[in-house]
């Protein structure tokens, strides 16, 4: 069974917490398989991706793919890309451990992080230039 309203409606919220929030306000059970799918998924990536849809439509291409660099590069940096693969391709017992494992220990700061000039001190990776 669909959602009680428009899908666009629940998940066009400022953030992933809200998104959450319109999934269990809607109770449909369109909505909370979709809500248990995304409770399953890493909180980081989720925020990540969430900044990066609402900036995308605001920025010129090559800002774009700036920003797909930067995001793509803290990936790398990062805890939950590689727990990722642990959990479905190595030791295939899809249980990841995310770090944070909630939406509220991903922290402004660490989500800035992943849309920032990629630093020197992480060579050799370097900033985008088009």
């Amino acid at each position: 069974m669909m959602p009680s309203v428009c899908v666009c409606s629940l998940f066009s919220p400022d953030s992933v917490e809200e998104i959450f929030e319109a999934l269990m306000r809607d109770g449909s059970d369109w909505a909370m398989q979709q809500l248990e799918k995304l409770k399953k998924m890493s909180p980081t990536s989720m925020k990540i991706t969430h900044r990066q849809l609402s900036m995308g439509g605001h920025l010129s291409l090559q800002e774009c793919l700036q920003i797909e660099y930067r995001m793509s590069q803290g990936c790398v940096r990062g805890h939950d890309f590689y727990e990722g693969v642990r959990a479905v391709l190595v030791d295939k017992d899809h249980s990841p451990k995310w770090n944070p494992s909630t939406l509220e220990g991903v922290t402004p700061r660490m989500l800035d992080s992943y849309f920032e000039p990629i630093p020197l001190s992480y060579l050799p990776a370097k900033e985008l230039h088009l």
